[in-house]
Parts: structure tokens; sequence; C-alpha cells
């Protein structure tokens, strides 16, 4: 890394998008509100003012991305999209957050590449399992080197990762990907170098109630489970109630 104003950071361009590592407070710590993305010649800047760090988006785009800690940096990865900080990984390892058009998460999975030699296994039948074109996501917290074996991260070069087989002992690493493409956005990040952060940019989808077709509320087991996007209740079952 380099030193920028006092603060010890990395950085990478990726596909067009600025990603950064960090030991202190920088905008790339700051999650911009909805409405609004990071403005990439200010993410390594000391401050977590929404004024100084964000800007307004274009039509439909929203920022989304990682942030990732070893254990000697900050022992977590924050998973966001769409102005919300919406997962944290639950457990050491590498964990992985499939998304929908929405922003919101789908589907997500925690894998432990330190000490457990199946971890990896999971992992590479977790990512055969995704549909190509989906937007994953993937975090290491704590340690998630010792055990990832080489078919594991063939695995995540499917998702575009390009700098996993550099990820060392409790490296910060985090990706914004695409099954069958390239990266949107990678940053690894060595022990006690600070967080590896990437921001990238997606289109948001909202589905419009008024083009699903209407719940049969005569069904034995009228549809009930489903999801909450921009404050509705989307349904599993792809229908609505008028």
């Amino acid at each position: 890394g380099t030193t920028v104003g006092g603060t010890t950071v990395g950085g990478t361009t990726v596909g067009g998008t600025s990603t950064t590592a960090t030991t202190m407070a920088s905008c790339a710590m700051l999650t911009c509100p909805s409405g609004y993305v990071m403005k990439r010649d200010q993410m390594w800047t000391l401050s977590q003012n929404e004024t100084i760090c964000c800007e307004t988006a274009a039509e439909d785009m929203a920022d989304v991305g990682v942030r990732s800690a070893g254990y000697a940096d900050g022992n977590e990865a924050v998973f966001f999209a769409n102005g919300v900080e919406f997962y944290r990984a639950p457990g050491r390892g590498l964990t992985l957050v499939l998304l929908r058009s929405d922003g919101t998460r789908k589907e997500s999975a925690t894998f432990d590449t330190m000490l457990d030699e199946g971890g990896s296994e999971e992992l590479v039948e977790f990512v055969n399992g995704i549909e190509d074109g989906t937007m994953v996501l993937v975090g290491a917290r704590d340690e998630a080197s010792i055990s990832l074996s080489a078919d594991a991260k063939a695995a995540l070069k499917t998702l575009g990762a390009t700098q996993i087989d550099a990820m060392s002992f409790r490296a910060g690493y985090a990706l914004v990907g695409v099954k069958g493409g390239t990266a949107i956005t990678e940053n690894l990040s060595k022990t006690t170098e600070g967080y590896a952060v990437a921001v990238g940019q997606m289109k948001v989808i909202i589905s419009v109630d008024a083009n699903k077709p209407v719940c049969d509320t005569t069904a034995a087991t009228p549809p009930v489970s489903g999801y909450v996007s921009q404050g509705n209740l989307n349904l599993d079952a792809g229908c609505r109630y008028n």
C-alpha cells in the first residue's frame, strides 16, 4: 500500500472501478445512501461525510460492494447494496452472497476454508450450482486461506476472481463478481494492512406488481412467503394480491 494523508491504503482498478484497502475511516468505509454512489476519486479520503464521499447516482444505478477484514484488521465481512448493509458474515472463512436484481440477498453461504478441509468441497458445489449471469459477492472474514483448495480457487475464478491465488494468511478479500463473467471489482489486503474494500455499481431493477398475475386465493395453501424490497413484499410464487 501507499500512505495517503497518514493512512495506509492499497488500491487497484478492475474493470474501471477503483477499490481500496484502508486502516482508518475513509470514504471506503461508508455506505452511501440509496440514490447516491461513492465518488471514486474520494474513496481514500479520510471522511465519513456523505457530501464529501457520495454523489447522486445515475438513474436506477446503485453501489454494491464488500468490506472484508482478516482477524487482525477487524475480523468481519460486510455486504451492502443500494444504500443498505444487508448482511454480515456469520463466521470465519469465505462468505458468498447471491443478489437479486433489486439488490436484496437471494441466498448466502459461509465456508470454513481455514481448518475445515470439507469447506472447499462445499464451496465448489455451491458455486457450481449458481446460474450464469448471477451477481455474487464474496468476502473473507478472520482467516480463509489455509484450507482453500486449488479446485475452490478455480470455482471462484468462474465468478471473475483474478487475485484469489495471492490470498495469504488472514488476508482481507472482497469480490463483486458475476457467475460466468468477469469481476466488476476485486480487492485483496494482507494481514495488518487493513480492510479490503470492493465497490462497484449495479442497475437496480424493481419488479412492478401490476405486471404480475393475481394469486389464486382459492388454493388450499395461498402463497405467503417472499421477501421485502423497497417496502414491498415480493411473493416467491411470482404473483400478487389485489
